[in-house]
This record gives C-alpha cells, structure tokens and sequence, in this order.
C-alpha cells in the first residue's frame, strides 16, 4: 500500500526584532506583542510568539491565512490590510507602544519600522531595529547614564504626556518618551572619557569627567492620535511631533533646547529654576 503524504507549507508573514538603545542590544524576553486588525467588526488579537533568536513571530493573523499557507513567491502582496500593533513589558523596563502596520510586507524578511516606497536594503541589519522607550521607572544598567525630567504643560497647566525627548551628547543622539504622567528618563552611554588636556594636564579624575549635554523636546498635544481607545497615542503621531519649547526659569524667555553638563555617576535632572519640574510650551501655542 502506498501512502500520499501531503505537504503544508505555512509562511510567517511578519516578525519584528525590538531593540533596547540604550544598551545597543536585542530585547529578547519579556515582551507581550500582539497584532490586531482594524477595520475587523470584531477583532482578534494575535499574540507573537518568541523564536530561537528573539524575534517576536506571528501566525494565524485574520485576514493573511490564506497567504500564510500559499507559495512564498510574490514580491507585490495583492492587496494590504491595516493592523495596529502593541507591545508591553511584563518587566515594566520599557514604556507600552502602539502603532500601526499595513500587513503583509511589499519585502521580505523582519519587519523595517522605517521602510517606505522602494524595496529596503536586505543586508542593512540597523533598519531591522524596532527601537522601544525605557520606562521613567527603570533603573539604568550598570555603567550607563541618565538624564531625568518631569514634563509640565504651562499652558494646560498639568503633565506633558508623551512628549518626545532629543538628548544630545558628544556621542550622538538619544531619544526617550515622557509617560501619561509627564516623567521620562533616557538611558544612554557616556561618551569618550578624557584622556589627557590640551595644554598636556593629566585628565580630570573618572568621577570628575563630564561632557555638554543638549535637550531638545518635541511635543504636540494636538498631533498625537489615540486609537481603538488606547491609553498610549500611535507611534507614528509622536515622532510628527513638533519641537516645542521649554524654560530654564519660569519667567522665561523659553528656549528651543536646554543646555548642561553630563556628569560621571550623576543623574541628570531637568528642571526649571526653582521647581522640580520643567515648563514646556507645546508646538502649536502662540
């Protein structure tokens, strides 16, 4: 008796490699992601499930099961269906995202969070990196810095929510995002450590070492979209945040960024003179 035995091939439409800047490194474990469609009358979650390597895989995504299951060939998906994306940290070391995602991919292979128009670069691992924004709440890894606000909104007259921080190092620059209670913390490196002056003096001590440090907030109240009743407004409406201004003391004049110094095993706090927060002006104030 002979036995046909029957091949299924299954496809994993999308996978996402979520990335920690401030330790340079893959976020492997800890992370509920789910993707859920749209325009669904009742939508079904999909939880992803973790692979060998870390990725955040899915299956079984409504409305991609047919392609799931037929031939991997086509580079032109014949249509896309919009999904919104959400990840949370059972560790709490990063803050929720939500975002949105037209599914499936016009390219192969992990997801590319900035990838638009033409076909991305396939050996470009970078664009492969799906960056989240630490908690205020999380304690920094040994070895590296942080610089701390508490974000106030003058003119609403309570927190700036989800404004989006630009620190400026002379290492490079480093992003974080103030919760729905105004707080943010950025993790980043130190940069380079003195090794000797200019003028031939030993260097600065290790604890006395310190460079400028420039801050830059982006923060728009009325850009930021909440969807499908989201407590976290969509990615993609934080980063089209405008830059606003902030004050050093509260009589002002405001300032498009803030200036100081970063300071071996120091945190870094930003205020305004005299209180324990910092005054922002969203972008469309007058």
């Amino acid at each position: 008796m002979t036995i046909s035995l029957e091949q299924v091939q299954t496809t994993t439409l999308l996978g996402i490699r979520f990335w920690d800047p401030a330790r340079e490194a893959q976020i492997t474990d800890g992370l509920t992601v789910t993707v859920t469609p749209v325009a669904a009358p009742y939508p079904s979650p999909v939880t992803a499930f973790r692979t060998a390597s870390g990725i955040y895989a899915f299956q079984g995504i409504a409305g991609l099961r047919a392609l799931e299951h037929g031939p991997a060939t086509s580079t032109s998906p014949p249509f896309t269906l919009r999904y919104q994306l959400q990840v949370t940290d059972a560790q709490q070391r990063f803050l929720p995202t939500v975002a949105d995602i037209e599914l499936p991919l016009s390219y192969r292979g992990l997801y590319r969070p900035g990838a638009t128009g033409s076909p991305p670069d396939e050996d470009d691992d970078a664009a492969t990196r799906f960056y989240l924004f630490s908690a205020p709440t999380r304690t920094p890894p040994p070895g590296l810095a942080v610089v701390r606000a508490q974000l106030y909104d003058q003119l609403a007259n309570g927190p700036a929510a989800f404004a989006l921080l630009e620190v400026q190092t002379p290492l490079g620059l480093w992003f974080g995002l103030s919760a729905a209670n105004g707080s943010a913390a950025v993790i980043l490196p130190y940069p380079t450590f003195t090794r000797s002056l200019e003028n031939g003096s030993p260097p600065p001590l290790v604890a006395q070492q310190q460079w400028p440090l420039t801050v830059r907030i982006y923060y728009e109240p009325a850009v930021q979209s909440f969807s499908n009743g989201q407590a976290v407004p969509d990615l993609g409406s934080i980063r089209r945040q405008q830059q606003a201004q902030s004050f050093a003391t509260a009589e002002g004049p405001p300032a498009n960024e803030q200036t100081g110094q970063l300071i071996f095993e120091t945190e870094t706090h930003l205020a305004t003179a005299g209180l324990s927060h910092l005054l922002v002006a969203p972008a469309s104030s007058p």
